[in-house]
């Protein structure tokens, strides 16, 4: 089960904001901080799954150029925890050094 994701800037764990099609776009105000404006950009999604960790890269979103908030259309998070779901069957892995606090 994909159990969501975490802030690119605290690291903490947020879920997906999602929108509709008729949600916010580029150049919309930020709910999160109240003061950054909404940018298109791709992303690098991390997810966890189960027991796993699982990258997503060249993801659609919009990103708050002021707290890196990240908004996400419906149908890009859906497919995202169906790429999730299937990480035993991913095209390549890569590693990474874990540091416990």
């Amino acid at each position: 089960m994909v159990e969501g994701t975490r802030h690119p800037g605290s690291g903490r764990r947020v879920p997906l904001r999602l929108f509709s099609t008729t949600g916010p776009m580029e150049g919309d105000r930020c709910d999160f901080c109240l003061e950054g404006r909404l940018k298109a950009q791709e992303v690098r999604e991390y997810y966890r799954a189960g027991k796993g960790l699982v990258v997503i890269e060249k993801v659609p979103a919009y990103v708050c150029e002021k707290c890196g908030e990240r908004y996400y259309q419906a149908h890009v998070a859906k497919q995202m925890r169906q790429l999730a779901k299937r990480a035993p069957r991913v095209k390549a892995r890569i590693s990474f050094p874990l540091i416990r606090f």
